[in-house]
């Protein structure tokens, strides 16, 4: 990705209200988010990630649209999805390896993941698991477990639109492109 381009998207999330980047450090809530089932979701992927003087945020996209996602997120999580992108092996695994040997084990499959709302700044996000008897299970997650996820499993991030809407940045047509490859550096621990 064009580094200017990356740039500007980090420079408008750092105008949002501070409450719009709350969700790096927060926690989802409690209960799965019902309703808006039907809503029209986008198919997105990792533009990018960048620390920043406020902390790290991840960069997500639809190929050919002019906005763009970001999401604010934790040195951990920042971490784990730079280990990801990149294909790197790491000794032990990590808790998001660890989740999905446990679904697998159970027998299930992820079967999207989704950024469903935005509520009072913070993303709201969800797991869809179908298991091996056709159910489907619903899980509360943090959008940046789902892209940790996604990265590692080669899965789009499904957003709402009203969430793109609400939260996205504008890049103008042509003063970007897809980044090609791993990051540059993952972030060390904090």
């Amino acid at each position: 990705m064009q580094r200017p381009a990356l740039c500007l998207v980090v420079a408008l999330a750092c105008m949002l209200p501070r409450t719009a980047r709350a969700a790096r450090g927060g926690t989802s809530p409690a209960v799965v988010p019902a309703g808006r089932i039907t809503q029209k979701m986008v198919r997105m992927t990792v533009f990018g990630m960048s620390h920043t003087k406020g902390g790290y945020v991840v960069v997500l996209h639809h190929a050919g649209a002019a906005k763009k996602l970001p999401i604010w997120i934790g040195p951990r999580q920042a971490r784990a999805i730079a280990i990801k992108h990149a294909h790197a092996k790491t000794p032990r695994p990590m808790t998001h390896d660890l989740l999905q040997r446990v679904i697998t084990t159970l027998g299930a499959r992820i079967e999207r993941l989704e950024i469903s709302d935005l509520r009072h700044g913070i993303f709201i996000g969800r797991l869809l698991l179908r298991t091996k008897l056709g159910a489907r299970r619903v899980v509360d997650a943090r959008p940046s477990d789902l892209i940790v996820l996604g990265v590692a499993n080669r899965l789009p991030i499904h957003v709402a639109q009203h969430v793109i809407d609400q939260a996205g940045a504008r890049i103008s047509p042509g003063k970007s492109s897809p980044r090609k490859g791993p990051p540059k550096k993952a972030p060390t621990k904090p």
